[in-house]
């Protein structure tokens, strides 16, 4: 099932919130992760109500509410989000909480709003959307189940699906994941673990092709532990076969480089291979590597489809294109959970 994209916003580490200097100047990453650049909420929400949301809230309703200025006030057929670990920042305090009082008498307030689905909620208490609302946590195929779902519920006959991928740093879990040696501080070299990183995408989808449809997903695969790169090779095969394109029409190759040699190597074989001679890009120089990052991979194929554009800093090897009909975003999690997505031209 194809579905159209209609509209997508994200925010990384770098300008991608505003279309108007997206990209355009590259900001020095700070911490010692890919930190999201917050926008002023203020601009966007209720100063009061603000207040009283967590971090990881607030940048998933900006990003959906620049998304749903589409519908034009019209609810979605559907809010789907994907998030790894959900809302870190409210998870801390509640457990902080248990701690301070020795398991005594607690609010509910931080349990109630440490629950993955919580983001998916609240963007649907703002806007009065009672229709479905769904949320996947599943490592790193959070996001890839939440477009799974998108998918089928288009097929159905259900449009203008909301469907996005998020997940969030706090100080608490950067240290945790860095003595874990599950993630490195960020220096710009390459080391024996990737950078952590955190971000917010969301896109409106619709089943047929409208007046401001920016990009078509073609299709998506999914491969866990896969016991080799012929295996992976025959899923990227596969999936083309499905949707009836040629290897030799694949105009670029978005992949998800993250500066980890163990992981980089995997992307190095199939650049030697099936995607010899192609122009390959990276995406996670800007988002880091988190959960869901391959959602703001397909939102900047969106991006370099809809504006046959080329971005400063994401070519790594190949011809510098001008035209692109069909992008492939390939990314895999830690080895284990990879995926590819074919998106094109309307």
């Amino acid at each position: 099932m194809k579905a159209y994209i209609n509209a997508t916003s994200s925010i990384s580490s770098q300008s991608t919130l505003n279309e108007e200097n997206y990209l355009e100047e590259w900001i020095p990453i700070e911490a010692d992760y890919h930190k999201a650049v917050d926008p002023n909420y203020r601009d966007f929400l209720d100063p009061k109500m603000a207040r009283r949301m967590a971090r990881i809230i607030k940048m998933g309703v900006v990003t959906s509410s620049k998304c749903l200025e589409e519908l034009q006030n019209n609810s979605p057929g559907a809010i789907i989000i994907g998030t790894g670990l959900g809302c870190l920042q409210d998870t801390a305090k509640f457990l902080k909480d248990i701690v301070e009082t020795e398991e005594g008498l607690l609010s509910p307030t931080a349990f109630i709003q440490s629950t993955h689905n919580t983001i998916a909620g609240q963007i649907a208490l703002l806007i009065g959307c009672t229709n479905h609302n769904f949320t996947y946590a599943n490592r790193g195929f959070s996001f890839e189940n939440a477009l799974g779902d998108a998918l089928l519920h288009l097929e159905e006959g259900n449009n203008d699906i909301l469907v996005g991928g998020i997940d969030e740093v706090i100080p608490e879990t950067n240290v945790i994941l860095q003595k874990l040696g599950c993630f490195q501080s960020d220096n710009g070299g390459v080391t024996s673990s990737p950078s952590l990183g955190e971000g917010a995408t969301m896109f409106l989808m619709s089943s047929h092709q409208k007046e401001n449809s920016l990009a078509v997903i073609q299709g998506m695969k999914t491969l866990f532990k896969p016991n080799s790169e012929e295996e992976v090779i025959e899923s990227i095969y596969g999936l083309l076969v499905e949707v009836g394109v040629e290897i030799n029409q694949i105009d670029g190759v978005l992949m998800g480089y993250n500066n980890s040699k163990k992981d980089d190597d995997k992307y190095d074989q199939l650049v030697s291979s099936i995607f010899q001679g192609k122009s390959i890009y990276q995406f996670k120089n800007i988002s880091g590597e988190y959960f869901t990052a391959s959602a703001f991979g397909c939102h900047l194929a969106t991006k370099m489809i809809a504006y046959q554009k080329e971005y400063p800093q994401t070519l790594v090897s190949g011809d510098s294109k001008k035209e692109f009909e069909y992008i492939v975003v390939y990314n895999h999690f830690h080895s284990d959970y990879h995926s590819v997505t074919l998106l094109s031209k309307c």
